[in-house]
């Protein structure tokens, strides 16, 4: 499509491969040809070309045999039963069934042969089925169901009498196909209106009342009450023949005011639903038609409006439309799990392909009344045919163009992309520890050939990953040069050589240098050396960022120490206290401590370069970087601490996601409260994000996943720590949940040199407030039974429990320098509501206490 929306033939020669495929051309979608049906079975012309066959291995949206299930109503109708939505009462009869329907309250008819139907006992059904219909309608609505009955197509309202309901039936009989039924259903009214001619605004009240016509209500039957008034007044005084002509020409208006009151109006809502790439369901569109309510009403007989404007037609306050939005958005994506959890329990060959789905269908809805409440009803599922009316109403509004089909091209194009990249050799640089096992099978789900590298030959990563590389030597990182080209030799021993791996990257912090030299050896997409080199020192960080600093300041003052005599220069240049001390290369908060004085600078250094010598003392010290001990002095900077997970390509960010930290529990920095999403201001949240692209351009980290730490203090945000790979422990979890963005499969794609199809900046879809479980605090009540109710409170009833390490040591075990052993957290619409489930949850828990302060102060603190 050309930029004044054109569209254009093209043929490719030699043709392209087809990485997703929509069949627009069948007859349950266009009404006129099946010329489609060749494309998905590589019949006809195509029988012969190998390329049709390799096609139909791709994603699909639908597909020609998944329309019969989705196109039978009756199927659909029982599987929104089943979940618990309002459907039409129904009296089904089905011709030759090609499918068995699920157990459900509607048991169908079966006819095997319509020549030998008796008609006397389908009357006898129709009589006996009657009373459930209700007495408050005096009709029926008798329609076909099947893939090609579409568009109203022989629905017809009948009277509550049996003989007329088979008249209809039968009429119908005659040119249904096998595996087609007709249905008597329920006639649903809409609710009453208040005043569809006139968008006013009255109480919910008046929809659910017509006989409620007073000033409060207002619209047009008070509107025509006045009229008779004045008419009444205007006889009485009328004397001229003028007078008498002007008042029969009011007396017939108010007339025909009056009948037009009588029609009783009627709207049917369309919601269209679209697969988000995580598999969920989200509400996209609502267009209404509306129409008068003795006839059937379908896209084709109506001209499209807003779900909002027509509420107001019918006398909805803003509350009441939001409350029946609400509703009626609840019920579509309950229906579409219903249908998607039916798909997924077909056959391959029963949905037409190993990757055919239903990606986007439109919903029918009725709003009516059942027992005096309003309740959306579905009467029906739509798929490939369901977006022609809310084009139409886009075309009304420029500004909305493009709005009813955004989400199924960004899952067109995740799809797409994850098909074209199935089987890409993708090699991960260190395992990490048990805390990094979800990234393996994301990477596993996404059909990646994934080839780990690590230094342990007992790692269970060599049991989950397609291919292992033993690299003893590669956790020495003083000799990161070296050890590249070790890695280099020993994958292509195995057979991976530059010519077959497509990426290259690392989820484990030491490993960031030393991956990115590997890329530059292989020739794949990576960012410098140097950039990794200084990102993964805490001092060339700040002192490199220093000298850019030109507009703004984001870095702390900082100094590298060495020996005491390091530590007594930077007294007499007049550093200030109170300082952080941390190791140079560590991580997770490993070996840095708050100092108050000069005297306790002196002394912790001289503790910490004894106890922490080697990498051996403490994982995650980082202490194989270099010779002799290496620690940070930074000036101690107050205001509250915040990450960013960033996903860059080319220097640009292209997604965000803001957590925010309580104060740790000083002297040490290990994490405490996080949530998630920000409370911090907009602008604030724009400073962190335009900052951080920054310091990453400047640094040359131009593509990837990368976490920052920030302190935004009085006088804006200051730079914590640089981390070249995404954020560990709960975070990418987190983030999954509140955006639905896999950060380590988005790593991956950006490794590969791709963007990651359909990615956008999502609004956060719910909050998430949670608190880091360590040994000194909470071993006891792990180890006591806690653990396994946590495990199973999992992803039920709001709780989030995310496990880090597999031994639970005993609390006098507890280390100095301790991580977590696992996040406990809870979602929330709102984070009080967050914030309270947890703090309840602790307390039945009985771990709301962290030594000699209760944990609700630090989750408080977050606010």
């Amino acid at each position: 499509m050309d930029e004044f929306g054109r569209t254009h033939l093209r043929t490719y020669n030699p043709p392209r491969r087809v990485t997703y495929f929509v069949n627009l051309l069948t007859v349950a979608v266009n009404g006129q040809s099946d010329d489609g049906y060749d494309w998905e079975f590589g019949k006809g012309r195509w029988a012969d070309d190998p390329l049709a066959n390799r096609m139909l291995a791709c994603p699909r949206s639908s597909s020609k045999k998944l329309e019969a299930f989705v196109g039978d109503k009756l199927l659909t109708r029982i599987l929104m039963s089943g979940a618990r939505v309002a459907v039409p009462t129904c009296l089904a009869f089905v011709y030759q069934p090609n499918k068995k329907y699920p157990p459900a309250p509607i048991v169908p008819v079966v006819w095997d042969d319509l020549g030998d139907i008796d008609w006397g006992e389908v009357e006898r059904d129709v009589a006996a089925a009657l009373p459930s219909f209700g007495r408050k309608t005096s009709q029926v609505v008798v329609k076909p169901s099947g893939p090609l009955w579409y568009g109203c197509r022989g629905v017809s309202f009948q009277p509550l009498e049996a003989a007329a309901i088979v008249a209809a039936v039968k009429a119908l009989s005659a040119v249904i196909h096998p595996g087609d039924a007709i249905l008597v259903d329920e006639f649903c009214a809409t609710v009453p209106a208040q005043d569809v001619l006139r968008a006013k605004e009255v109480p919910l009240r008046a929809a659910l009342d017509p006989g409620y016509a007073t000033e409060t209500r207002g619209g047009q039957a008070v509107d025509i009450i006045k009229a008779e008034q004045q008419l009444h007044s205007a006889a009485s005084a009328a004397q001229t023949p003028r007078d008498k002509a002007a008042l029969a020409r009011r007396e017939k208006l108010a007339s025909i005011a009056r009948t037009q009151l009588k029609v009783r109006m009627q709207f049917r809502v369309r919601v269209i639903v679209h697969r988000l790439k995580t598999g969920e369901p989200a509400v996209g569109k609502f267009v209404c038609a509306v129409g008068p309510g003795d006839e059937p009403l379908h896209g084709s007989n109506s001209i499209p409006q807003t779900l909002a404007l027509t509420l107001q037609q019918w006398g909805f306050t803003k509350a009441g439309a939001t409350e029946v939005r609400e509703l009626i958005a609840a019920d579509a994506r309950a229906s579409f799990r219903a249908l998607d959890r039916y798909e997924q329990r077909l056959t391959p060959a029963e949905r037409g392909g190993p990757r055919a789905a239903t990606d986007m269908i439109g919903i029918d809805v009725l709003l009516s009344q059942r027992d005096g409440v309003i309740v959306p009803i579905v009467i029906e599922v739509n798929d490939h045919d369901c977006v022609h009316h809310s084009i139409v109403l886009e075309m009304m509004d420029p500004a909305e163009r493009g709005e009813a089909m955004r989400e199924y091209t960004r899952t067109m194009l995740y799809k797409a992309q994850r098909f074209s990249r199935i089987g890409a050799v993708l090699v991960a640089v260190g395992a990490g520890g048990s805390s990094k096992a979800f990234i393996w099978q994301a990477l596993r789900e996404e059909r990646y050939h994934v080839v780990i590298v690590d230094h342990d030959a007992d790692h269970f990563g060599q049991h989950i990953a397609d291919a292992f590389v033993h690299v003893p030597e590669m956790e020495d990182h003083a000799h990161d040069e070296r050890n590249a080209g070790i890695i280099v030799a020993a994958l292509a021993a195995q057979g991976y050589t530059a010519d077959t791996i497509d990426g290259c990257l690392t989820y484990w912090e030491d490993c960031s240098p030393l991956a990115s030299r590997v890329c530059s050896l292989l020739g794949v997409p990576g960012n410098s050396v140097a950039a990794h080199t200084i990102a993964k020192s805490k001092y060339a960080t700040h002192e490199f960022l220093a000298a850019k600093e030109e507009d703004f300041v984001l870095t702390v003052p900082s100094l590298r120490v060495g020996s005491l005599a390091e530590i007594r220069a930077a007294k007499k240049n007049k550093f200030r206290m109170p300082a952080l001390l941390k190791l140079e290369y560590g991580s997770s908060g490993v070996g840095v401590l708050l100092v108050e004085s000069w005297e306790e600078a002196e002394a912790e250094f001289t503790r910490l370069t004894t106890e922490l010598a080697s990498e051996a003392d403490h994982a995650g010290c980082g202490l194989s970087f270099g010779a002799g001990p290496s620690m940070v002095l930074m000036e101690y900077v107050g205001g509250s601490e915040h990450q960013i997970d960033i996903l860059m390509h080319d220097g640009a960010p292209i997604f965000h996601a803001i957590s925010d930290y309580s104060p740790t529990k000083i002297p040490y920095f290990s994490e405490l409260a996080i949530t998630m999403p920000t409370r911090l201001h907009p602008q604030r949240e724009r400073t962190l994000v335009y900052c951080t692209a920054w310091l990453l351009r400047k640094m040359g980290l131009n593509t990837g996943a990368f976490n920052v730490g920030f302190k935004f203090t009085k006088r804006g945000p200051r730079l914590i720590e640089v981390n070249a790979r995404m954020g560990g422990f709960c975070l990418q979890d987190w983030i999954k949940r509140i955006y639905g963005v896999d950060m380590a499969k988005c790593a991956a794609t950006l490794a590969c040199g791709s963007v990651p199809a359909g990615l956008t900046q999502p609004a956060p879809s719910t909050t998430i407030v949670g608190v880091m479980l360590y040994a000194s605090d909470a071993a006891e009540q792990l180890k006591s039974g806690a653990l396994d109710t946590l495990e199973r409170l999992h992803s039920s009833s709001n709780v989030i429990f995310n496990r880090f390490e597999d031994h639970i040591p005993d609390k006098e075990d507890a280390e100095e320098f301790e991580e977590p052993l696992a996040n406990l957290a809870c979602e929330g619409d709102t984070f009080e509501s967050a914030r309270d489930r947890l703090v309840a949850i602790l307390g039945c828990m009985n771990i709301m206490k962290a030594g000699d302060t209760e944990l609700d102060w630090y989750i408080d603190s977050l606010c």
